[in-house]
């Protein structure tokens, strides 16, 4: 068989048999239409083979991207192979889905008044919302005006979404709502916070797949353990106010019984982190 003329500058050298354009597809981000190509390939010889098949299988699950064309970015949706021996020259045929990829510049981000600019950031979607994950450090007044923000939105049940502008991506805003946002201090003028925004679609609180470990008693003993802070500050204030624990201070305490009687201060020292920059990989 007399082997196509196009060579391609991917690992194992394959020769490109055919290439089928498909329907373009609009970017969840950007709504900009993005190309869908198939195409055929085959190399010849094993170590070939093994090449190729790395690459595509490093690129398919989200490990990289391969060129091709005029210099474009593509990310591999699928692929497979087949192949024929017995020859002096083992020759395998791949069948491969590419879809174009996006370079995606997020300059800051824009909500509720306060504009931002990532040093570190993560854009993801599924088949229900998209999701953006930032790391950012915020000065004083940021940072208080972030925390202001938070607890208004907690205590609004009717209205957890409000319009997000990434500027660099989205021509508009998008409407989404905080996930879990993680913080730590750096100093005293610096707190650096990961924030998670989540869009509208699919609405659940779920973080991954082994939320349901150790539950529901992790969910209980973080409550309880917030409500015994709460009663112990309480008690330090009684003591305080009136120089002895009498037995009217000692029922306001008691009354402190449920996790809505805890500040918003002090259930956001859940999301105090260490190493806060883990938590973006």
């Amino acid at each position: 068989m007399r082997p196509p003329a196009t060579r391609l500058d991917i690992p194992g050298q394959p020769v490109l048999l055919e290439e089928r354009e498909g329907e373009p597809v609009p970017s969840r981000f950007t709504g900009k239409p993005l190309r869908r190509i198939s195409l055929t390939l085959e190399v010849y010889g094993d170590n070939a083979q093994e090449q190729l098949s790395a690459v595509l299988g490093a690129a398919s699950s989200g490990g990289g991207l391969i060129t091709y064309g005029q210099g474009g970015q593509w990310a591999v949706t699928s692929h497979s192979f087949s192949y024929q021996a017995g020859q002096a020259v083992t020759t395998s045929r791949y069948e491969v889905e590419l879809a174009e990829h996006e370079d995606l510049r997020l300059e800051r981000v824009e909500f509720e008044g306060l504009s931002v600019v990532p040093d570190r950031w993560k854009l993801d979607s599924d088949d229900d919302r998209i999701w953006l994950a930032f790391l950012v450090n915020l000065d004083p007044g940021q940072h208080r005006q972030f925390e202001r923000l938070l607890e208004q939105r907690a205590a609004d049940e009717a209205e957890h979404y409000f319009p997000v502008q990434m500027v660099g991506i989205t021509t508009g805003p998008v409407k989404m709502r905080f996930g879990r946002c993680l913080w730590k201090r750096l100093d005293e003028r610096t707190v650096r916070h990961r924030i998670w925004l989540v869009g509208e679609g699919g609405d659940d609180e779920a973080f991954g797949l082994f939320d349901s470990l150790n539950q529901p008693e992790l969910s209980r003993t973080i409550e309880q353990c917030l409500i015994l802070k709460a009663r112990m500050d309480a008690l330090v204030s009684e003591l305080q106010r009136v120089g002895a624990l009498g037995a009217e201070a000692v029922e306001r305490i008691r009354n402190i019984n449920a996790i809505d009687d805890v500040s918003f201060a002090d259930a956001r020292e859940l999301d105090r982190a260490v190493t806060i920059d883990s938590f973006l990989d």
